[in-house]
């Protein structure tokens, strides 16, 4: 799967809106390959567009409700993109479905989240918090906080049924009192929670009323009550971890020296696989296994046998940010890198590797819902200067 126009590009040339636009991809709807016999719309290295025109037989008995859309416009009918009763949720421009941007103009991007229809994202600097509805609509900033005493940089942010919980970077002049904040969905002023931490958070996880905060630099994770008190410790001195999961009373965390384990109360750290995940990025459970990002690519883990490794796709790729829905992950690869993928895997097996959306101008993370995946492109303009980030949405089925 090829990207079919660059992003960002795009949208600065054709001054596309803000908030409800094209994003100028054109991608297939359910992320996979274009047919042989379909158009394909592909960008040259040197930006001019070969459009390949062929032929697509509506009436393919082997295209699902083949027979319902027979003179269907298939190049061109976003209930019927590029085979029958393939639909889009934005325009289908030869055969291919077009990527929706979300949210545009936007600073710094860090982190994305989805749940209860909306699209939630935060940006670093200026520090704020925002949402949308998942077709672009009714865009608001939850929360600011790029001065004075509740000056907040959002790193991370994680969803509960109520607020958004966001983890902050204290760095150079950054000195923030909390490292948590706690932020209704409804709106309102951020509230700082957990102990002051000189070094910043990289990653956190919630499980029930506690957070589990990864501090790296100071080889430990900190027990936080949700929005309150500070509790704990949990292996001082042993876990440089990047990123945490917690499943089953075991914290799982991702770090340089590779994956680990953990016991809630504390207790012994058990190193997993440090042959086969020598360096891992980011760690993601779904409830019955544990996923982990890393520089040689994507694996699983069951619990209950934590000595057998499940290599889902491994030595292509440097996977960064990690989405799982019930049947797919989807990774990032080129995260902080001036061009990135976004890429699909069945999440039991490694089958079905698709790369859904091949050119991201600077990908930075990834989330995903069971119809949706949504990604954020912190590109630059042209003369360097922030301020076209973009959030953008692409159904798959």
């Amino acid at each position: 799967m090829k990207l079919h126009a660059s992003l960002w590009l795009c949208c600065l040339i054709s001054g596309c809106g803000i908030f409800g636009d094209s994003g100028g991809v054109s991608l297939r709807a359910d992320g996979g390959a274009e047919p042989a016999d379909a158009t394909v719309v592909d960008t040259d290295a040197d930006g001019t567009v070969d459009r390949d025109v062929g032929t697509t037989d509506v009436a393919d008995a082997n295209r699902p409700d083949a027979t319902a859309c027979s003179g269907a416009d298939l190049e061109n009918d976003p209930a019927n993109c590029g085979a029958c009763g393939q639909p889009c949720l934005s325009e289908c421009v030869f055969g291919v479905c077009d990527a929706y941007v979300v949210a545009y103009k936007q600073d710094d991007l860090s982190s994305i989240g989805v749940d209860q229809g909306y699209v939630y994202w935060t940006n670093e600097t200026p520090g704020s918090v925002w949402r949308a509805r998942l077709d672009g609509r009714e865009p608001e900033v939850l929360a600011r906080g790029d001065s004075g005493p509740d000056q907040m940089n959002p790193r991370h942010l994680q969803l509960t049924a109520t607020d958004i919980i966001v983890s902050v970077e204290n760095s150079g002049t950054l000195n923030h009192a909390k490292p948590l904040f706690r932020i209704p969905k409804s709106g309102g002023a951020p509230s700082g929670f957990g102990a002051p931490i000189a070094d910043g958070t990289a990653d956190f996880a919630i499980d029930g009323s506690l957070v589990y905060a990864a501090f790296p630099r100071q080889d430990r994770i900190h027990v936080t009550s949700l929005g309150a008190d500070h509790l704990g410790e949990i292996g001082n001195g042993e876990i440089a971890a990047y990123s945490v999961a917690v499943f089953n009373d075991r914290i799982y965390f991702a770090g340089e020296q590779g994956v680990g384990v953990v016991p809630v109360a504390d207790g012994p750290v058990t190193m997993l696989h440090a042959t086969d995940i020598p360096s891992a990025v980011q760690v993601r459970t779904d409830g019955v296994r544990v996923y982990v990002a890393s520089s040689t690519g994507i694996f699983a883990i069951d619990p209950a046998t934590p000595d057998s490794l499940i290599n889902l796709q491994t030595g292509l790729f440097r996977a960064e940010s990690l989405a799982v829905t019930s049947d797919r992950v989807f990774f990032l690869t080129g995260v902080g890198e001036p061009s990135g993928s976004l890429w699909s895997v069945n999440k039991s097996d490694g089958s079905n590797l698709t790369e859904v959306v091949s050119v991201i101008a600077n990908p930075g993370a990834v989330a995903a819902d069971e119809q949706q995946v949504y990604w954020t492109s912190t590109a630059k303009d042209v003369d360097g200067t922030p301020g076209t980030g973009q959030v953008l949405r692409l159904p798959y089925f």
